[in-house]
């Protein structure tokens, strides 16, 4: 299934009514998959999602399958502790003899039946599977539940059995790429109009210098608009008396010329008259009973964590219309870790300035703002991990995105030059008593030379190579299938640094096809020695993946790179030098 038909409730349609063809059993299924799926958002709603493949639809919840359904078959997660003895009865019924299941959870274990059996079965299973499902809520999300969420189920249960089903809640359903090469070139840009500006002082943080003169008071308009707030106050007695949405409105509109404070995140003003104003209908209703106590019962329920974030940008849709600026503004004051204010022209500019294809304008919607605050996550870890800016937080990435159009920026440097890779081979080790390579890697365990500033910047300057190299060899890598004759690399070429525990970094193919893995190093190089780190899961899997490479980048940060190739079967065990050990004690009595 493409991401695209993963969207669509017509796809998760053709699959569900082909594995479950029976109606009546379908519907009892559909119901029981709805009820976990409650559950689940209810005691951790960052940490679930729906698969849909062509032969199967799954729930997982934290680390857990918890719910499958196959062809004419259900397999179901369950408490082992709370299995009833009649369910045993059932015919075609099998339970995993494995216990547990999955290490995660010590009494889980599977079971499967007949779908036509499911009037009998899922009456007897509920107790154990909301029990497994409630202990699979408190482990931690699988990497793959995220980018393999399909909303198209959601939207087909909830058209077909007419509920209210909630979107999970994580940050991670926009397939969004960002390439550390052009993140370094428009970051060069700004930081270049940051010190013209400033007399010739280098950029150093988003909180001092010019970046804090020009952006720091979104901060100070948060502080007082929850000051006026004042939440902990709220009664809910008070739902549809006017006065909880008094304060709302009064959060909006802040204006104090004497601290030089002005709220610029909302369209408050009146400018363009009444119609204008994004909070128009919170103004229209505090003549209107009924949409009052409908606004202040949104905020009560919203700022109280008794709505899931999802429904409630929904629901604020339907009173308040696309009013996005709007809706933003006031996420932003519940939760700014996770969410930040929108001004949609602006940031489509900035992002397709970044090589990001994200469009809000116009799309108000909870999907299209979770993806614009992941995109923004992104590029919060870009300023920390390419920049080097250490202490860059979210509204930092806002506060980016929003001078890298407004500002008259400088134009960008020269591109760095992508080069075709190149394969070595005849490779020899390095004797253990000889020097390493990289100076840094010399220096690295000596703790007596080198304080703790000295290993702060060597590690952000390792990310950033890290960061850049990766880019580099996936460009590389397309410029070779292309070179090759391969019409599409794009679409075979498939980024995974995200999920480490692959050990490798780029999934790739050959042109007849065969998976190439590739593990990608910012490698150094002293005449004919090169150096480079690994983790011992990566050199596990170099000995086990078949047709596994290690891409070797010299010379990560100039716009000249060099790209190495080396086979995996070249690099044997005399090559490596242990830098790590595992401190394992035990404490008197124990």
């Amino acid at each position: 299934m493409t991401p695209e038909e993963r969207k669509e409730a017509k796809s998760a349609q053709s699959v569900l009514e082909r594995l479950l063809p029976d109606g009546q059993s379908r519907t009892l299924c559909l119901r029981f998959l709805c009820d976990t799926i409650r559950l689940a958002h209810q005691l951790a709603p960052r940490s679930w999602g729906v698969t849909l493949q062509k032969d199967l639809v799954r729930l997982n919840v934290g680390h857990i399958e918890v719910m499958t359904i196959l062809q004419d078959r259900i397999h179901i997660v369950l408490d082992r502790n709370a299995i009833p003895p009649e369910l045993l009865t059932i015919q075609g019924l099998q339970m995993d003899s494995k216990t547990p299941l999955y290490k995660w959870v010590a009494c889980s274990s599977g079971c499967d039946f007949p779908t036509k059996q499911a009037s009998a079965t899922l009456p007897l299973i509920r107790a154990s599977h909301h029990q497994l499902t409630t202990q699979a809520a408190a482990t931690p999300r699988h990497n793959m539940t995220a980018r393999a969420h399909s909303p198209g189920v959601l939207r087909y249960l909830a058209e077909v059995l007419d509920l209210d089903l909630p979107d999970p809640e994580f940050l991670a359903v926009y397939p969004m790429s960002l390439s550390a090469l052009t993140f370094q070139a428009q970051f060069s840009r700004f930081e270049k109009q940051v010190r013209q500006n400033s007399g010739g002082d280098s950029f150093t943080s988003f909180l001092d210098g010019l970046p804090a003169e020009w952006e720091d008071y979104k901060q100070d308009v948060r502080v007082e608009a929850l000051r006026r707030l004042n939440v902990p106050a709220w009664k809910k007695a008070e739902v549809g008396k006017g006065r909880i949405l008094k304060r709302v409105i009064e959060a909006i509109e802040i204006y104090d010329p004497k601290r030089d404070l002005r709220n610029n995140l909302v369209a408050w003003q009146n400018r363009y008259g009444h119609k204008a104003k994004s909070h128009r209908a919170l103004l229209d209703a505090r003549a209107d009973a009924g949409a009052r106590r409908d606004f202040e019962q949104w905020a009560f329920d919203f700022f109280n964590d008794r709505s899931a974030h999802g429904q409630a940008f929904e629901r604020f849709r339907q009173l308040a219309g696309d009013r996005y600026d709007l809706a933003a503004y006031l996420f932003f004051l519940k939760d700014w870790n996770h969410f930040m204010p929108i001004a949609p022209t602006t940031f489509d500019a900035a992002f397709q300035l970044l090589g990001i294809d994200l469009v809000t304008t116009k799309r108000c919607s909870w999907d299209n703002y979770s993806n614009y605050n992941q995109v923004l996550l992104a590029i919060q870890r870009a300023l920390r991990d390419i920049a080097e800016v250490t202490n860059a937080r979210l509204i930092d990435a806002h506060s980016f995105c929003w001078m890298l159009v407004r500002l008259k920026l400088p134009a960008a440097d020269s591109p760095v030059i992508i080069p075709l890779p190149k394969i070595i081979s005849g490779l020899q080790a390095i004797p253990l008593t000889a020097k390493p390579a990289s100076n840094e890697s010399e220096t690295d365990t000596d703790f007596d030379k080198v304080d703790e500033n000295q290993f702060a910047q060597r590690d952000a300057e390792r990310r950033r190579l890290g960061r850049l190299a990766q880019d580099i060899a996936i460009q590389s890598e397309y410029k070779r299938l292309r070179s090759a004759g391969h019409p599409n690399p794009e679409q075979v070429v498939c980024p995974v640094w995200d999920e480490p525990s692959r050990g490798y970094d780029i999934l790739s193919c050959e042109i007849d096809g065969t998976p190439r893995h590739i593990e990608v190093k910012a490698a150094r190089q002293s005449g004919s020695n090169l150096s480079f780190f690994l983790t011992q899961n990566e050199w596990g899997k170099s000995r086990t993946k078949p047709n596994y490479c290690f891409y070797l980048v010299l010379e990560a940060g100039s716009k000249r790179p060099e790209v190495l190739i080396i086979e995996s079967g070249e690099v044997s065990s005399d090559c490596l030098t242990s830098l790590n050990y595992l401190a394992s004690i035990r404490t008197p009595g124990k």
